[in-house]
């Protein structure tokens, strides 16, 4: 309905009838948007489509192999563990070859290690290991030296590298909304995006992508459609927008792990960037289907691809200013059981 007739359709019915009718649509629009994810999630996650394209195996060998790096770095080591992450393991890995993808990639590579290295700590008993080491001799492959399965570490080392004032940089941070005429130069961009891909996800499966914006035209309309930052963005001229791809989650149960994972990737991300002298703010990414659409036509998103949110950023201006945004005390949000 063009807008026009909507706002004399509106203007026809009475105050009392809009505010019995607008619980009733605002259901309905709900039940829409969420009948739209549902579809989407059935449409992408590895557990319900019919057919795994590449990156819902990655997930998958993903999946599996940190289930048995697990196993590998228990103190309490069990012989003989895993079964179920064993054979899940080598059903992904025996797809993904027949649909022949490329075997050089590091998901892959690491899901042979992680077997070698299941071998390794069962100092290859055949009652344990003879049908991984025949299962192996199927791919003729020598992977390069990857950090997969139990690693080492030293407690003085840990706490050494821990003891950067973190507490400075997360109670400094500020969202900054007009920036200095000096460009940020890709490579600090570069360099937040590596810090940031440390993020924890769900079984490491790292679903997460960022794309960079850096062309006026496209960075202008895609603020228009997103409609948040208007009366700002002095000086903006580059923009990230962080996304996760459904086809590395599993099923209705990890509907909402997207978000999750995707949330704390952007929140790493955003003190990455201030680690590295960047301002930024975050711009929500919450759309109706309509302007959801909008968006992903606008940038190209995959179709698998769900928004999280956008930053902007720019070097910080001399003089500024800045919400005070007072913060609630720790005791507003703790409760101790």
């Amino acid at each position: 309905m063009p807008k026009r007739s909507y706002r004399i359709l509106r203007s026809l019915v009475p105050n009392f009838m809009r505010n019995i009718l607008k619980p009733v649509i605002q259901k309905f629009k709900l039940s829409r948007e969420i009948k739209s994810e549902i579809e989407r999630t059935k449409k992408f996650a590895f557990g319900l489509n019919k057919k795994n394209d590449i990156h819902n195996l990655f997930a998958r060998l993903t999946f599996h192999s940190h289930a048995l790096e697990k196993g590998l770095s228990n103190p309490n080591f069990r012989k003989g563990f895993g079964q179920r992450a064993l054979m899940s393991l080598r059903e992904a890995m025996t797809e993904y070859r027949n649909a022949d993808f490329p075997l050089d990639e590091e998901r892959f590579l690491s899901a042979i290690i992680v077997l070698q290295e299941y071998c390794k700590a069962h100092e290859y008993l055949p009652e344990y290991t003879s049908d991984i080491e025949n299962f192996l001799k199927k791919f003729e492959i020598t992977p390069p030296n990857l950090l997969v399965g139990a690693v080492e570490y030293q407690k003085e080392t840990i706490l050494e590298n821990s003891k950067a004032m973190f507490s400075n940089l997360a109670l400094n941070r500020i969202s900054v909304r007009d920036y200095s005429p000096t460009e940020v130069d890709d490579t600090l961009i570069f360099d937040s995006i590596r810090i940031a891909m440390k993020s924890p996800s769900v079984c490491n499966r790292q679903s997460w992508r960022v794309h960079l914006i850096k062309d006026r035209d496209l960075l202008e309309r895609t603020l228009t459609l997103q409609g948040g930052f208007d009366g700002n963005g002095t000086n903006l001229n580059k923009l990230l927008l962080v996304t996760v791809d459904l086809r590395y989650f599993s099923n209705f149960y990890e509907r909402n792990q997207g978000y999750i994972d995707g949330g704390i990737f952007l929140m790493s991300l955003v003190y990455a960037l201030t680690y590295n002298e960047v301002a930024t703010c975050i711009l929500n990414a919450m759309f109706n289907r309509k302007r959801d659409q909008e968006i992903r036509d606008l940038i190209g998103l995959e179709e698998s691809e769900v928004m999280i949110g956008f930053i902007a950023l720019g070097h910080y201006p001399d003089v500024f200013k800045a919400p005070a945004s007072l913060r609630d005390s720790v005791d507003k949000c703790l409760k101790i059981h």
